[in-house]
């Protein structure tokens, strides 16, 4: 997510692009992203982050950080 970010490989859509990989990744590795609290919008955290990624706001350990708890087993 964050190198997708940071290097900007595309000319629009970097951070689209690294939300739809890391839903993507985690499928992929049998995982799904799933809210802790039945409010939490997990969008909208998710791009909430990206643009404070893309900002230097937040790092790539910060994600993790916040990904762990939310990653469950499909």
């Amino acid at each position: 997510m964050e190198a997708i970010i940071q290097n900007h490989g595309f000319v629009d859509g970097n951070k689209r692009t690294a939300v739809f990989l890391l839903f993507y990744f985690a499928t992929l590795s049998k995982y799904s992203i799933s809210p802790i609290e039945d409010e939490e919008n997990i969008d909208l955290e998710l791009e909430n982050m990206a643009v404070a990624m893309a900002s230097g706001q937040v790092d790539s350990k910060t994600v993790a950080q916040w990904l762990r708890p939310r990653l469950k087993p499909l």
